[in-house]
Order: C-alpha cells, then structure tokens, then sequence
C-alpha cells in the first residue's frame, strides 16, 4: 500500500491530507458486511444510459467449412505487440499507507490438489505477437481456447477439431472493421465464453480503427452448442472516440454484460470506464440487438462483470460489477472491493441503471493488501537466466468474477495480484457472498504467496460443492514462468488455500521481450457437465526467447465434489402442422434461466433435479407452460406447440409536433417484435405494421436530429386501427428549421453582494459550512463571469467534515413564461466519492423537489450551462436548488450570473426536402453525395446509408431549405457527373426529390505525333 509515484490523478498536500482525515480502522476478524453507500437523492439522476443498435449483424457459415486465413498469416510483429492492455490511472489518497499486505498464507499445506485428469496444449505464438490474452471456456463436448490473434475448438481429451484460425475469420465476409482490421493494435481482447443455460458459445474481439469509423466491440453467438458451427455476427460501434480497451465480458440472463477501461488515442491516460449491456435475447435469436452503454470516471476503471456457471441467478438479480480500491492508488483511504448493480430495461432502455448514479452501490472493507509492484511498472517478476521482467498487472482484478447460485446463497469468486513485500507478487482472493441479489459482503479473503515464488496473473472459480480452484503463473530469478494449480475444499478453514499447488506444465524458457507483456489475463472455468471439473489455461514458455510463448490446457477434480442431483430438459417448438419455430423463447419459473430454440426449434436446458414449470413463448404466438419433473443424471422431453394468435394492421403517419407539422422519416421499435424496426415513408411519414393480438409497447424516433421521441402502448383488438404520432422537438431547439430566442431575464443573480442575496437561502444538512460568497482560498472566478461568486469548497473546510449544502433560489413566478430555461456559470471540479453537484427545481415553493441535472465527474473551466426546466413552465411558485455534495478534499463547486429567462423554440419558415441520389448504371444508391441549394449554397445535406430500412436504399438524404417555391438543387459526387434539378419546395411539407448521377466523362488529349518519309 505505499504511495505510487507514477500518473498520479492529483498530488500534492490536498491528497496527503484526504488520505490522512479519512483513515478507517482495522477490519474485524470476522466477515464484515458491505458498508452501503450514501443513498443518492430521491429525483430521478441525469447520468442516462446511451442505447445504440448494433451496426451489423448476420449469420455466418458453419465455421468449419469457412476457408479463413491459415494459422501465421496474420503476422504481427513481437517488437510491436498487439495493443497490451495499457495502465490505470493511479491517484495518490495515502500516501502513508504501509507496505506489503496482510492475512498472506505462508507455507504448504500437506493436501495437494488432485492430478490433472486431462493436459493437453493450446495454440501458441502462430502471430509472432504479445501478450497473448489467454483464455477459454468448457461446454458439454468442447473446449475453446481463444489468444491474440487466433482460436481453436479441442474435444474434451485435446483432440484439435478446429483451427487454430485467425479470430478475424469468424467474420469472414462480414465486412466491417471486425473483419478487416488487423493486428497491430486491432481485433485483439478476445473473450469466450460458454452460456450454460441457453447451450451456446460466445466468442468476442475489439476493434479500434479509429477516426471515422469508430471503436468496435465484435461479438459471435453460436447457433447451436457446436463452436464449429454457424454463428449470428454482431458488430456494435462501442464509441466514436473512447477506446474500450481491456474488454472483458461476463453472461447474465437478461444480457452480455461488459467493462472496459477508456483511452484516447495518442492521449496519456484513461479517459474512462465503460459498462455495456448487450441484448442477450435478441442475440441468440439472430435478431437486431441493442446495447445499453454506462460512461464513468477513469477512477473507476479495472471494473469487471460478473459471470455466471450453473444454477441462474434470482429474477430480476442485477449483475454485479466489481473492482478493488487500494488505499495507496485509488479513490478511498481504505482497501476495499466496490461493487455496482447493473440493472438494464429492454422494455425502456434508457432507464437501465448502473450503481447508485454511476458510483458504486456498496463498499466492502477488505484486509490490508498492496496491489503496488514495482509501482505497477511493465518489469517487474524476475525469471530464471535472464534480467528481463514480466509485466505483475497488478493494477486490476484479473479475469473473470465467477458467480455461482447455490439456492440458499450465491458467491462470487475473483483475485488481484499484491505485493506481499519486497516486490514479492503473492495472489489476493476473496469470496463474496449474498442471500439476496444485493447484501453482498466478503465471506473469506486470503493471500497465497507459500514461498519465494511470485505467484501472479491468476484466475479462479468455484464448484457446485463450494471447493475452489485458482490457476496462476509462478516465477522466480531461479525458476522459469510456469502453470501452477491450488485450492482449497469447502470445510478448510475460512482464509486459506488448503490444498497445495500442483504443476500444471513447468516451464523451461524465459521471456526476453521489452517491456515484459505477459498473460493479459488467464482462465480457470468449471464444466458445465458435473459442475465439478475445473479447467484452466495459461502461458508458458518452452525456451527462452523474445515471444515465443506457448499455452496449455488442463483439467482436475476434487474428489468430495459430486454433481448433485442435475438434469436437462430438452425438446421442440413447432406451430400447427410441426413447423418448427427458430428463435423461440423456452424460460424455466418466472423470469429465471432460459434460452433460444434453434433453426429446427430445438432447446436443450441444464435445471437441478426436480419439479420446474418452463413455459415457451414466441412473438405472434400464444406462450404455453408445462410442468416437468427433472430426472437426476437424465432428461426429461418437453415439447410445445404454439396456436398463432391473430394479427391486425396498426398505421398513421409521424409528424413534426412543435410547429412545422412535416411528416418525419422515424423509426418504430415494437417490443419482442422480430425482424427489426419498422420505418416511416420519409415523404408522407406514413407507416404500417401488422401486429398480434395484445399488448404492444411502441417507441417512435425521428431520424433527424433533436426530436423527442415518443413511447406508448397499443392495444391490439378484432379490427385494424390508426394511431398517429406528434413529435416535439428537443428544448434545446437543435432541430433543423428552428431557432430560439432569449427574453430579458425573470431571475438574475450576480452575487455582488459578498452574502446570501435577498431571499436566497443556504441550507446545510452536514455541520460543516455550506455555500459562501467570498473567496476564502482565493481560488478566483473560474466560472467565466466576472467579480464576486457562489462557492461550496471541501477543500476550505480540511479534514474529516462531509459537506451536504444546497444554495435555493427566491420564489420566481413563471406563469408568463412558457418555455423557461436555467442559465448560470460554473466551474464543478470532482475529487470526491459518491460526491456530485445537482440542479432540482420545485414547482411549489420547495416542499417536493425535481433533478434536472447531476454531475459526478469535472466540469471545469468558464462553463455556461444551459438547462431547459419544461416543468416549471406556467408555474407560479418556483425555486431553484443548487446542490452540492462531497467528500473532505473534493475540491468545490463555483457559480455565477444565475437567471432564468424564456427561451421559445421558434419554426423558420421553409420545408425539408428528402430523396435519394443514386448510380446512373446501376441504380443503386450512393452514400457520400452532396445535394446542395443552389440559390443557398449553405443548405446542403450529404446522402448516407439506410441499413435497417428495407424500403429504403443507401443514398438518402433531408436537408431543410429556407427557399420555398421552385428552386434549383444539385446532386454531386466524385468521380460521377452532377444532376441538377428545379425542385418546387412545399412549406412545412417533406418534397421527395431524387438524383441520378452518371458516370464521369473520361477526357483524353492525345498526343501529337510527328513523321518524316523515308526516302526512296
């Protein structure tokens, strides 16, 4: 735990003394409860999920009839590596925290873990790259073993069945970065993983192009529980510009949840943690599929998902997403585990949450450790004949967080590496337990470091009697990096690791590579099968060299586990006359584990022993539910047909609600429905979609910037029906033909004064000063106003005092005022756990109060903010809160030139214009065209691509034009030749107008050619 001395956050004496004031004490012997965080307060937070479909999906071939490049062929070069896995962020909070870590098991126990029943070897260094990411996953007949930059499918006794494959080749003839980026520094962080309970592989890669393209997460399903089968292909954009680098993955019933750490090209430093949930369901269907995507501060990076084996979790159980904090280099002045709760909404996804506001849900005191070896440097363990070190990535928790649902409890198995002194790399573990989705605490915790090896890059899991099993690597300045296997039973004591490693292959060569790029991670995984097996994969190297690492497969079995009473459900879902029915729904209880059925309506499910009710469902039918008893050690057969229930048209147009009254091309999200969305006419905004029978959630989007969208239910009966959509634009007033306007201020406020203005309020909920208007600390105006100001400033108040301080407006009558909006400059900075700064509005005086903005991350610098408040509009008795909150140290929060003036989104008079530009030779439509105004050159639109739209082809563009009436328009691209066209453009209607662009004219000057006669 001693201070780091490298990429602080924030040094200096402001961090000395945070660390110094919040010291906690000593954890007790006993397990100690999570500590809860703060609650959040009761309004609704702002920090909103970002909901992205995926860019691509499609189904490949079977794998093993795809001709992918031969193992070499995507050579990338050692001395450049793939994209390692870059630091975290470090900040300073105790700088005199000790060193080394505590609660270290010394010693051998007598027990040894069992022998391995199965050893075989994985892929090596066929890329001539590193680190090499290993990991894999174990299914009913398979194992999959995936490194940087290839895979491979083995049987069960390592007979190679597939592969090793380039891991791009799962994407061949997709398209698309996923495809076509290679190393270095692209399509690496591969993942797999199996899903138990709906019988499938997922396999995974980033891709980080860059620029316009964007970073790229690709995700592969597989169709069936064959790896060496057909895969549904995703692509999802993860973001335009962060990076979602160290990408690690982890199955839940309700989506494939990820984390990753943030970075910027060319930037030092994170910028960032990212959490994303992808819309499991809909994947495993093939079927279009969403992401739900969490942005939170780099302090939070090294976060991992939890992965579930066995027994599904409770209904409705959120995936806990956790990380360590070492009071030396984090973010609190104790070691601790964080954990957040993600909870997504397929039904509204822009509700899901994650934590509490995006800080942690609960804080878990752990026992001192310290994750700082040689100051988190890429050298740092020793190895036998040579003086290069390997990288300890001691900076995070290592691959995965193994979940498993024992009825009774659940526990959660993960490690980190620490310095258990001297530099000497021992592995921290910690079983968490809960008896609800959410009183998670730590059950035991250990170190095992029994010698002078380092012990590092390890991951573990449980077994379905409770036993532990932890794979790692092991080395020393006399001993090359080798695999190594330890445990321990469920009845030895709380702590210790009390079975004994065992080698699972010695290495007999050392890494000279600089810097010292080693594992990334590993993988330790229990078979799906018994519940008991454990297998595990790492690195090792057979003879020292620059990157001539190789991996190795195992497997072993504690004796006293038995399987348990398990069994399987299997069977089809056919409609009337047998056809089968692909992508049906078959769930065990209400909500618990379930899968997909197959192109023929197959399912097969793993469920304990004994009575269960799974009910099949399928959009368009009518859901059936039987009730089977599970067989211990065999299977029970449940078939279901499915009577198609009635469908009836629902139709209407969308229309620009705020003025304009123009149809919209918009976008209609049915819930459940497959086959995607369904879109509107871009000329008429007309729509139609024939829908079941029931209960229909619908959720309308334009396609054009800055409109509100629209979310309702439809209930579908005996007859057709019309149901026609207004869609306001934003208050922001970015949509295209609008324009705001600012009226004289109803409230302004300069705080000139140097005291709480007239009728302005501070109020104090914690003892230790609040809001002032002087500059105690002579921090100056960083709000971008002039003179004096609002502050709140942990900072003045020093050590020990939690400040809780809201700054509330006079009572503003805005009964004359329709559209009012907030102004105000301010400078947030944010160096606080749980802390945040919030705006609420009340429209009756104070007594109840609304969020309209909450900030848990830096806004700094001569920032006007701008907040529409739509719910105050008309109202008589406002008031206006400035909230602040923060841990002692947590920096502060200025404000400046308060008002609130009536900001009224105005239409421009003119119409929009929509069609398509397309080849001339072949009629299909091109995207990157122009279409420009020609009596206004400034209104032009570029054409783009219309993928989810079947009824509509790439090429297509809006643009708004202030010119109505009959007026030129130009479509142009290069190397075609321009289309011009008099357009008469309707007010506040959509004029289709279309652009057929030739191909270029070929000039050719030729030259001049002399000649003379030859005589005679």
């Amino acid at each position: 735990m001693r201070p780091v001395r490298r990429r602080m956050l924030r040094a200096g004496p402001v961090a000395v003394l945070a660390a110094l004031a919040l010291l906690v004490g000593g954890l007790p012997a006993a397990a100690k409860p999570a500590d809860e965080v703060p609650a959040a307060p009761a309004a609704k937070p702002t920090a909103k999920a970002e909901v992205r479909q995926a860019v691509k999906h499609d189904r490949s071939p079977k794998l093993r009839d795809i001709s992918g490049k031969r193992a070499g062929s995507e050579r990338g070069s050692a001395k450049a590596s793939v994209r390692p896995a870059r630091s975290l962020e470090r900040a300073a909070v105790n700088p005199s925290a000790k060193e080394g870590s505590d609660q270290v098991q010394r010693g051998f126990t007598a027990s040894r873990v069992p022998e391995f029943t199965a050893t075989f070897e994985g892929v090596g260094n066929v890329a001539g790259v590193l680190p090499p990411d290993t990991n894999g996953d174990v299914g009913p007949n398979h194992y999959v073993q995936m490194v940087n930059l290839h895979y491979a499918v083995y049987d069960k006794s390592g007979t190679k069945l597939l592969g090793p494959l380039p891991t791009n080749s799962l994407w061949a003839g997709f398209g698309g970065p996923c495809e076509t980026r290679t190393a270095p520094y692209h399509n690496s962080g591969p993942v797999v993983l199996y899903d138990e309970a709906a019988d499938r592989w997922m396999l995974t890669q980033f891709s980080l192009p860059g620029g316009s393209i964007g970073m790229h997460q690709c995700i592969a399903i597989s169709q069936t529980g064959d790896p060496t089968g057909a895969f549904y292909r995703y692509d999802f954009l993860y973001h335009q510009t962060r990076q979602n680098d160290s990408a690690k993955l982890g199955i839940w019933p309700d989506a494939y949840y990820m984390s990753a750490n943030e970075f910027t090209p060319n930037v030092i430093g994170g910028v960032g943690a990212g959490a994303v949930a992808f819309e499991r369901e809909k994947m495993l269907a093939g079927q279009p599929a969403r992401m739900v995507y969490f942005h939170l501060d780099p302090e939070f990076a090294g976060m991992l998902p939890s992965d579930v084996e066995g027994q599904a979790p409770p209904p409705g159980a959120p995936n806990p997403f956790i990380k360590f904090n070492d009071d030396a280099s984090g973010i609190l002045p104790t070691d601790r585990l964080l954990m957040w709760d993600f909870h997504v909404d397929w039904a509204d996804p822009a509700e899901s949450t994650f934590g509490n506001d995006l800080a942690p849900s609960r804080s878990m005191e752990t026992a001192p450790f310290d994750s700082n070896l040689c100051f988190y440097s890429r050298g740092c363990i020793p190895q036998q004949g040579t003086t290069a070190r390997l990288d300890a990535v001691a900076d995070r928790l290592m691959y995965r967080a193994a979940y498993r649902n024992f009825g009774d409890h659940a526990s959660i198995v993960l490690n980190h590496a620490v310095d258990v002194g001297g530099d000497h790399a021992g592995v921290r573990w910690y079983e968490l337990r809960s008896t609800t989705p959410t009183d998670w605490a730590i059950h035991q915790q250990g170190t095992y470091a029994p010698d002078a090896e380092n012990r590092w890059m390890a991951s573990a899991a449980m077994d379905v009697s409770g036993n532990i099993a932890m794979g790692y690597s092991a080395s020393s300045s006399t001993s090359y990096p080798s695999i190594r296997v330890a445990g321990r039973l469920a009845g030895d004591p709380l702590g210790q690791l009390g079975q004994s490693e065992r080698t699972l292959i010695a290495g007999t060569g050392a890494q000279t590579h600089n810097p010292g790029l080693w594992g990334g991670y590993s993988s330790m995984s229990v078979d799906p099968t018994d519940g008991c097996t454990f297998w595990f994969t790492s690195e090792y190297l057979a003879q020292t060299s620059d990157a001539g690492w190789q991996t190795r497969i195992g497997a072993m079995k504690f004796p006293n586990c038995t399987a348990g009473p398990w069994g399987g459900v299997t069977g089809k879902v056919t409609k009337a006359g047998g056809v089968a029915i692909a992508g049906a729904t078959v769930r065990v209880g209400g909500g618990g584990s379930g899968t997909i059925t197959d192109d023929q309506g197959g399912y097969k499910l793993t469920l304990p022993a004994g009575q269960h009710e799974v009910t099949a469902s399928a959009y368009g039918y009518a859901s059936k539910t039987a009730t089977v008893t599970v067989p211990d050690g065999g299977a029970v057969t449940a078939n279901f047909t499915l009577d198609a229930v009635p469908s009836r048209k629902v139709s209407g147009v969308v229309k620009d609600g705020s003025g304009h009254g123009w149809p919209l091309y918009a976008r209609i999200d049915v819930a459940g429905k497959p086959g995607g969305p369904v879109f509107t006419d871009p000329a008429t905004g007309a729509y139609s979609v024939d829908l079941p029978q029931g209960e229909h959630g619908l959720t309308v989007k334009a396609m054009y910037r800055s409109y509100q969208q629209a979310t309702t239910q439809v209930t579908v009966g005996d007859s057709n029906q019309v149901r026609n959509f207004d869609l306001a634009v934003e208050t922001t007033c970015n949509a295209a033909g609008y324009k705001s306007s600012y009226s004289e201020p109803v409230l302004s406020e300069q705080f000139e004064s140097g005291d709480t203005p007239a009728g302005w309020s501070v109020v104090n909920t914690t003892p230790n000063g609040g809001w002032v208007f002087t500059d105690p600390r002579n921090h100056g105006n960083l709000t971008g106003g002039t003179g004096k100001y609002a502050i709140a400033d942990t900072d003045y108040n020093g050590p020990g005092k939690l400040m809780d301080t809201a700054l509330i407006t006079p009572a503003i009558d805005l009964s004359a005022v329709p559209a009012p909006l907030l102004r105000f400059n301010s400078d947030y900075r944010h160096f606080s756990f749980n802390g945040f700064a919030e705006v609420d509005v009340s429209v009756d005086g104070g007594t109840t109060w609304t969020n309209v903005a909450h900030w848990t991350s830096t806004r700094p610098f001569q920032r006007l903010e701008e907040i529409s408040v739509p719910q105050a509009a008309g109202k008589s008795n406002v008031r206006i809160r400035f909230r602040y909150q923060a841990t002692p140290w947590g920096l502060w929060w200025e404000l400046d030139n308060v008002s609130i003036v009536n900001r009224p989104c105005n239409p421009i008079p003119g119409g929009l214009v929509v069609g398509r530009v397309l080849d001339g030779n072949t009629g299909t439509g091109l995207n990157r065209a122009t279409v420009t105004s020609v009596d206004q050159p400034a209104e032009k639109a570029e054409t783009g691509p219309t993928p989810d739209d079947a009824n509509l082809g790439d090429g297509f563009y809006w643009m708004f034009s202030t010119l109505t009436g009959n007026h030129p328009f130009t479509g142009a691209r290069r190397k075609y030749q321009s289309a011009t066209s008099t357009v008469d453009v309707a007010a506040d209607r959509a004029t289709r107008a279309d652009f057929t662009l030739k191909a270029g004219r070929l000039t050719l000057t030729p030259p001049s050619v002399e000649s003379s006669p030859t005589p005679g």
